[in-house]
C-alpha cells in the first residue's frame, strides 16, 4: 500500500528471502510517480471493505525522489570520456558532462599532471582535462541539484589500458555517492 508520504516520488519494493538454501534480495523496477489516488465505487462483485495484507514494513517501500523516469523531460546527468591509451597515460580528447541548466558540477583531478583541484562548472566540455594525463591520475566529476539524484563519475587514468570508470548517483542531502537505482 502506498504512503501518503510517497505521493509525488517513484517508489520500489524490495524482497528478501532466507531459507536453508541461503539467503536472496531482490528490488522491483522504479514505478512511475506516484499520484493521489481517487476514490471509486467497488467493481461488481467485489467487496467493499477488504481488510489489508500486513504492513510490508518501512524497509520495502523505498521513495526516490529526482530519479529519472522513462516519461520524465528532466534531463539526467551524464559524463562522456573519449581518448587515446598509451604506456604512460592516456590523452584525453573529449571529456563532456551534460546536465540540467541549474545543476552545479565540480570537477577535481588528483595525481600525477593534474592541474584542476576543484573548479565548480556548468554543463558541457571540461577542456582543462582534454590533455595528455599520466597514469594514475584521478577525475572526480560530481554533479548536483537540490532535491534530485545528482551523478557522480570518477575515472583512473591507467597505462596501456582503458581509463577505470565508476560512475555511483548522489542522493539529495548525502555526500557519499551510492549505486545507482535501476530505471
Amino acid at each position: 500500500m502506498v504512503q501518503d508520504a510517497q505521493i509525488g516520488y517513484r517508489v520500489a519494493l524490495r524482497a528478501h528471502a532466507d531459507n536453508s538454501a541461503g539467503y536472496d534480495q531482490r528490488r522491483s523496477k522504479l514505478t512511475p510517480v506516484v499520484v493521489a489516488a481517487t476514490p471509486s465505487a467497488p467493481l461488481p462483485g467485489q467487496t467493499p471493505d477488504v481488510a489489508p495484507g500486513p504492513d510490508p514494513g518501512p524497509d520495502l517501500a523505498i521513495a526516490i525522489p529526482g530519479a529519472p523516469s522513462s516519461g520524465a523531460t528532466r534531463q539526467f546527468p551524464s559524463a562522456r570520456i573519449k581518448g587515446t591509451v598509451f604506456a604512460s597515460g592516456a590523452r584525453i580528447g573529449l571529456l563532456r558532462v551534460k546536465a540540467p541548466s541549474k545543476a552545479t558540477v565540480v570537477v577535481r583531478c588528483d595525481g600525477p599532471g593534474c592541474n584542476v583541484r576543484r573548479r565548480s562548472l556548468g554543463s558541457g566540455r571540461i577542456a582543462s582535462l582534454e590533455r595528455l594525463l599520466r597514469a594514475g591520475a584521478r577525475i572526480t566529476i560530481r554533479v548536483s541539484m537540490g532535491g534530485s539524484i545528482g551523478k557522480y563519475v570518477r575515472i583512473v587514468i591507467r597505462g596501456g589500458h582503458k581509463p577505470k570508470r565508476l560512475d555511483a548517483c548522489l542522493l539529495p542531502g548525502r555526500l557519499a555517492p551510492v549505486k545507482c537505482p535501476r530505471p
